[in-house]
Parts: C-alpha cells; sequence; structure tokens
C-alpha cells in the first residue's frame, strides 16, 4: 500500500470515529432535551390551571361578598379577577394548542370548561345586580358543577402528569446514563484507536525507516545496505534505490581506485599533521617506496631538507586557508635519489584530509635546461658566425660594386639576405625563449599610446607607401596607459607588418582605441561565419576594468575558422606556403602575444575569412589595474 493511502487511512479512521461518536451524542442529547421540553410544558399548563382555579375561587367569594356590601372597591377587584382569569385561559388554550394527542383534547376541554365557568360567574353577577337571585341561584348550581368536573379534570392530569413525570424521571435518568456511556466509550475508543494507529504506523512506517536509517549509516561506512523492505510504497521504493545507489557507488570506486591505481601521478591524502594517510601504487615506480612504509609518516621528512621549510609552509597555507596551493619540492627517494616533483594540493573540509596530486618534472626540467642550452648554443655559436658572415657579406658587396658581373653581384644580396632572415629568425626565437623564461625586464611607465603607435607607423610607412596601403590611425593624442613602449611598439609594428603582407594594393589598415569596458558582450559582435578569439582561445565574455583595447583592422584575406586557433602558437602560419614565400617565421604573434601578456593584458583576433580581420590586444590604463592583472 502506498504511503500517501496509509497516511489517509490514519487520519480518516479517528476522524469517522469522532464523527459517529459526535452523531451519538447529538442524537441522545436531542432525546433528553426532548423530554424536557415535555416535562417542563406540562408543568407550565399545570400550574396556569391552579392559578385560575385559584382566581376563581377568590371571585367566587368576592361575589357572595358583593351580596352582603355594595362597597366600590369589591367591585373594582371583582372585574380585576375576570380579567386575569381570562389572561390565565387563554394562556392554557394557547399552551393546549400546542399539545399531541389526547393530553391536547383533555387541555382544550379544560380550557373551555374554565371559560364556561368564567362566563357563568358573568352570568351570574348579572342577575344578582338585577335582582333575580332564582336564576342567580340556578346558575350558581350549574358553575358549581363545572368547577366539580374542572377539579376532576385537573385531578386526573395531574395524577396522569405524576406517572409521566416518574417516566420521564427514569428516562432522563437513563438517557444520562447512556451520555455518560457514550462518553466514556469515546474515550476508550479514541485511546484504543490512538494506540493501534500508532502500532500500525510504527509497524508499516516507523520500523521501515528506521531500516531504511539503518541502511543509510551502514552506506556512510562503507558498508553495504542489509534488510530489503518489501512492498511497492514509497518507502520500499527510496530503499530500492539505495541499493541500487550502493552498487553503483561500489561501481565507480573500483574504477576510481582501477584509475588511482594506473594512473602515473601520485595521488595521496594527508591530514592536518601532513601524515600520509593513502597514497597509490605510482609512489613505487616514482619513489621507489612501497605503500605501506609511505602511510603514517610524515611528508616534510621526505622532502630535500633546503626546501622543506618553505614546502611545509605552502602545505600549512592549503589547510588554513581550505584552498589550493601549487609548488615544486625535491622528494628523496628510497634509493636516495632526487625526484623533482610538483604538487597540487587541496584541502577538503568534509573529510578534514588534504588530497595532493604529485607530479614527476625531472624530465620536464631536463627538457627546460637542454632549451636553455640550445638558446646559449644558438646565442654564441650560431648568431655570433652568422653577424660574421653578414659583415663579410656587406664588406663584399661594397667592393665589389662594379667588378663582379651582374649575375654574382645578385647572388652576393640574395646571399645577404638570407643571413639577414637567419639572423631575424634566431633573435626572434631569443626573444621569445626570455620572455617565457621572464627574463626580459619590462620598464614600465606611464605613457601615450600615440608615441608608441606614430612610431611604430613610421617604421614600417616605406612599404606602405611601396604598396599604396594607407594606415589610419584614430587615437586620442590624450590617451595613456601602464606599458613599456618599445615593447608596445614591437607588438604594433609586428601586428602592421602581418597586416601589410596580406592586405591588397590600395586597402586601409585602421588603428583604434577604445576602453574594455565599452565592449558589447560576444553574443551581439559575432556572427555566423566570424571567428573571434584571445590569445588562440575564445574571447572571454566579462570585460576587465581599467583596460584599453587597441584595435588594428585590415582589409586583407582574413583567417580560416580552423586556422585561427593556433596562430599565436610558435611557428604558426594561416597557409603552409607562407613560409615559403618568405611571408614570416611564424614567431611574430608569439612574441606579441608573450609581450602582452607580461603587461597583463590579452591579445586575439576577430575575423571574418575574405573580409579582413582586426588584432587587438589590451594594455592596463594605470598601474594599479596593471598590479590587478
Amino acid at each position: 500500500m502506498k504511503l500517501s493511502r496509509k497516511v489517509l487511512i490514519i487520519v480518516t479512521i479517528p476522524v469517522v470515529a469522532e464523527l459517529a461518536l459526535v452523531s451519538a451524542l447529538l442524537y441522545q442529547l436531542g432525546n433528553v432535551d426532548r423530554a424536557r421540553r415535555e416535562e417542563s410544558y406540562s408543568r407550565e399548563i399545570i400550574a396556569h390551571v391552579n392559578s385560575a382555579m385559584f382566581l376563581y375561587m377568590q371571585r367566587s367569594n368576592l361575589v357572595i361578598w358583593s351580596n352582603t356590601t355594595h362597597a366600590p372597591e369589591v367591585r373594582t377587584r371583582q372585574e380585576g379577577l375576570a380579567g386575569k382569569i381570562m389572561d390565565e385561559v387563554r394562556i392554557i388554550r394557547d399552551l393546549a394548542q400546542q399539545g399531541k394527542g389526547s393530553d391536547k383534547e383533555t387541555w382544550l376541554k379544560l380550557a373551555n370548561l374554565l371559560n364556561q365557568i368564567r362566563t357563568g360567574f358573568d352570568n351570574a353577577k348579572a342577575d344578582y345586580d338585577t335582582g333575580n337571585r332564582l336564576a342567580a341561584g340556578v346558575t350558581w348550581a350549574r358553575i358549581q358543577g363545572e368547577i366539580d368536573e374542572l377539579i376532576n379534570l385537573a385531578n386526573q392530569m395531574s395524577r396522569k402528569n405524576e406517572l409521566l413525570d416518574k417516566e420521564k424521571l427514569a428516562r432522563l435518568k437513563r438517557d444520562d446514563e447512556i451520555l455518560h456511556f457514550i462518553l466514556y466509550s469515546s474515550i476508550v475508543l479514541s485511546v484504543g484507536t490512538a494506540f493501534g494507529l500508532a502500532i500500525l504506523f510504527n509497524r508499516s512506517t516507523t520500523d521501515r525507516l528506521n531500516v531504511i536509517m539503518h541502511n543509510t549509516q551502514r552506506m556512510s561506512l562503507g558498508k553495504p545496505p542489509t534488510i530489503r523492505l518489501s512492498g511497492d510504497d514509497e518507502l520500499a521504493q527510496i530503499d530500492r534505490v539505495y541499493h541500487r545507489m550502493y552498487k553503483e557507488l561500489v561501481t565507480m570506486q573500483r574504477k576510481e581506485m582501477a584509475v588511482l591505481e594506473n594512473v602515473a601521478d601520485i595521488v595521496c591524502s594527508l591530514d592536518r599533521q601532513l601524515i600520509f594517510s593513502s597514497i597509490n601504487e605510482a609512489v613505487i615506480d616514482m619513489w621507489r617506496y612501497e605503500q605501506d612504509s609511505i602511510i603514517g609518516r610524515r611528508a616534510v621528512d621526505l622532502f630535500d631538507e633546503s626546501e622543506r621549510s618553505d614546502a611545509r609552509a605552502k602545505l600549512m597555507e592549503a589547510i588554513e586557508e581550505k584552498s589550493s596551493k601549487r609548488f615544486d619540492v625535491k622528494v628523496i627517494k628510497a634509493d636516495g635519489n632526487v625526484c623533482e616533483s610538483a604538487w597540487s594540493a587541496t584541502w577538503s573540509d568534509d573529510e578534514q584530509l588534504l588530497y595532493c596530486v604529485i607530479q614527476d618534472v625531472g624530465a620536464r626540467k631536463q627538457l627546460e635546461q637542454m632549451k636553455r642550452d640550445f638558446v646559449a648554443v644558438v646565442s654564441h655559436d650560431l648568431r655570433t658566425p652568422l653577424t660574421s658572415i653578414q659583415m663579410i657579406h656587406s664588406m663584399l658587396k661594397e667592393d665589389a660594386e662594379g667588378v663582379l658581373p651582374p649575375q654574382a653581384m645578385k647572388n652576393l644580396s640574395n646571399a645577404q639576405d638570407n643571413v639577414s632572415r637567419l639572423m631575424a629568425l634566431i633573435n626572434n626565437l631569443l626573444d621569445l625563449e626570455k620572455l617565457d623564461a621572464g627574463y626580459v625586464e619590462l620598464i614600465m611607465e606611464q605613457a601615450r599610446l600615440t608615441k608608441a603607435i606614430d612610431t611604430s607607423i613610421g617604421a614600417v610607412e616605406a612599404l606602405a607607401k611601396k604598396q599604396k596601403i594607407a594606415i589610419v590611425s584614430s587615437i586620442d593624442n590624450a590617451l595613456e596607459a601602464y606599458i613599456d613602449s618599445e615593447r608596445i611598439t614591437q607588438v604594433v609594428v609586428n601586428l602592421l607588418s602581418n597586416a601589410l603582407k596580406f592586405s591588397p594594393n590600395g586597402s586601409t589598415i585602421s588603428i583604434s582605441t577604445r576602453p574594455v569596458a565599452s565592449l558589447q558582450p560576444a553574443s551581439q559582435l559575432s556572427t555566423p561565419r566570424e571567428v573571434k578569439l584571445q590569445a588562440g582561445k575564445r574571447q572571454a565574455a566579462k570585460p576587465k576594468e581599467g583596460m584599453i583595447r587597441v584595435d588594428i583592422t585590415d582589409q586583407g584575406r582574413g583567417i580560416p575558422a580552423d586556422k585561427a586557433a593556433s596562430i599565436f602558437e610558435r611557428f604558426s602560419q594561416v597557409k603552409n606556403e607562407d613560409g615559403r614565400s618568405n611571408r614570416g617565421s611564424g614567431l611574430g604573434l608569439a612574441i606579441c602575444k608573450a609581450i602582452i601578456e607580461q603587461h597583463g593584458g590579452e591579445i586575439g583576433v576577430e575575423s571574418v575569412e575574405g573580409k579582413g580581420s582586426t588584432f587587438w590586444f589590451t594594455l592596463a590604463s594605470h598601474s594599479k589595474y596593471y598590479l590587478e592583472n
């Protein structure tokens, strides 16, 4: 049975029982009230009959007295008694009309007798007043018979009412006993119903809820639920969900453990004292320790002594701040060797554990060292000879002018151009490595943007005139930004050079600025074919306060959607033939990205293929926004 039906039954049974008891009480109270009304009716009519008879007796005495004395007050009293008798007769008649059965006829007869007696009194008085004593005597005789009949009839009704009163009293007593019985029975029935429903509820609901609570507690301890609830009510459905959920949790835990045990990184948990409470099998390959030998040890004991305090401080910060921390630290392996490791620690307030993912970054650092060595080789072993070759070519070209044949001079110029191109490639590569490694120190200052923009336009002006391309700048002369002017000039020159390379002759390149906060959301700017990217990623919709955006828009071929995501990566070209046609090395945009990111800004592109591109970057308008970003 559904739980809702059980609740409905539990609520309905007491209500129905109470309604039945109230109905019985109302019925019994109606009987009692009816009996009391009948008793009151009989007593009232008898009282009025007795009152009328008493008044008649008084009037009889006054009639006799009036024959001996003719005092006016006697006549006045007679008239007053006559009025009272008429009132009593009228009341008796009205009450008799309300009666039922034979009693009604008797009371009406009694009322008629009273009325006849009243009329007889009036007639007898009239005969006495006229001196007709014979007629008055006859009337008195008749009145006396009527009075005797009235007394007999009243006595008969009194005796009958006495018997009825005894019966009514017995009936009232019986009704009172029935009322008490119903009241006591209702109490017993209510208590019994309450206990019965409580037992039923406990057996059908509370006990079943306890089973669910028991299973829940077992599941919280990682144990399987035991008892299964039968039936098809809501509680049984919840219990089935709990059993199914436990099976799914067990399956998920097995998968999770399988992932953790097979992952190459170390996954472990530390308590507040930085003691290992769990660790996966990756520790065997990475640190040469067995799992059991690590659990229970302090993590800081494994750190290299020179980095121990700093690493411990990072872990404690993650616990105290309830946050995540990343840091590198050297770990002494079981064989005594050092493992360069990168830690990512996150505190779980619910479980009071610090979860850590540890990567072996020795290979990465070795690769970084190899890159540094390669940069050193490029810097010293390649750039120096190429510089010498470039100088020799320049000297040869000056000295051989007019001596060597034209073809030889052309070959010499090509060789010099190739050396210059190699030198530019090496310089760009070195700049990019220095920027990525943070070796380039920016000289930041509050400066006008127009200075860097005008310098950049001047650097490419000759090439623009050659292609008949107009470069239009609409930047406010008073607009300032917190920048390294030389590096921003490098960025703008690079972007303008790219725009000139891919713009048709006679077109226009425009440069403009606007506050980032004034930008419309991306949803209002984009079209189905428009590509919007931010440093190789989708542009963030939320603008940053205090930033200025610089736009460089051309009318070139645009950027295909499948290529736009990678143009800010190293050696990336929109088309493969761009590199072969001496249009660039693919490092320019990567350098621009590195410079802008060091300025705390962002760089991106908005392009519609075949309709041109807009390369943009953001800069801090003031030093405080630079520090925030």
